[in-house]
């Protein structure tokens, strides 16, 4: 009987050969383009992290925008010599800067933030998180300082005449706590405290670490909104 090609010994070893190399190949392409769809995934679930973190942002930049605005204010009064009990307490005080990134340290970690595609996105990212970040807690850290020194300097010149009283119960009420917090000087420290040569300099450092504070937030929210343009772009 005449043999058929199929049934030709080498054409059959080469023939099952070509099929494994043909199988092989396709598993691990399929295998890269589902690779491909994970890495995509971890992305953009990550992206949509750090919108969600950029919205608790957004709220505490505006919130302290109002309060650190206020405080400008009064340190203006205070310096033109306007004491009362209200604007000291005001300056006595300061407001930490809490900004949310559990998200970009997650894209970093994962490695997720490689499979980014614009590379604006990475970039104004990178500087949001690092630079930006760095000089907000920089000034953070400043007008902590300030409002250490000052609680030194008003200790050891100034007599406290008394603070409210606050209920134990009241303890869980911020609000409450918060306000109970005011010093109350009379009126003869108060009149001490217009003629204070350190207390109006301090003022002067207190105005210029607040205008810093006050510009990284109003640059920080301007620079978020970009950023999330940017990142629904890269979503979709």
């Amino acid at each position: 009987m005449k043999k058929t090609l199929l049934t030709n010994p080498a054409f059959r070893y080469i023939f099952e050969v070509f099929v494994i190399i043909f199988s092989v190949t396709i598993s691990f392409y399929i295998q890269d383009i589902l690779n491909e769809k994970d890495r995509e995934k971890l992305k953009n679930d990550t992206l949509k992290g750090i919108l969600i973190d950029m919205q608790t942002d957004i709220n505490q930049y505006n919130v302290a925008l109002d309060i650190l605005k206020y405080r400008l204010i009064q340190a203006d009064s205070l310096i033109m010599g306007y004491y009362d009990n209200n604007r000291i307490n005001q300056v006595r005080n300061y407001w930490g800067f809490q900004g949310q990134q559990i998200s970009m340290n997650s894209l970093v970690n994962t490695g997720a933030i490689e499979y980014i595609k614009n590379p604006d996105l990475i970039r104004e990212l990178s500087f949001h998180y690092d630079f930006h970040y760095d000089i907000m807690r920089d000034n953070s850290n400043a007008f902590e300082n300030l409002f250490i020194n000052l609680m030194h300097y008003l200790n050891k010149n100034y007599e406290v005449k008394g603070m409210d009283n606050l209920a134990i119960e009241d303890l869980d009420n911020i609000g409450k706590t918060f306000s109970s917090t005011s010093y109350k000087f009379s009126d003869q420290e108060i009149n001490k405290m217009k003629n204070d040569i350190w207390l109006k300099n301090h003022m002067y450092n207190y105005k210029l670490i607040l205008r810093l504070y006050l510009s990284g937030y109003t640059t920080g929210l301007n620079r978020i909104m970009k950023i999330k343009e940017l990142i629904l772009e890269e979503i979709n």
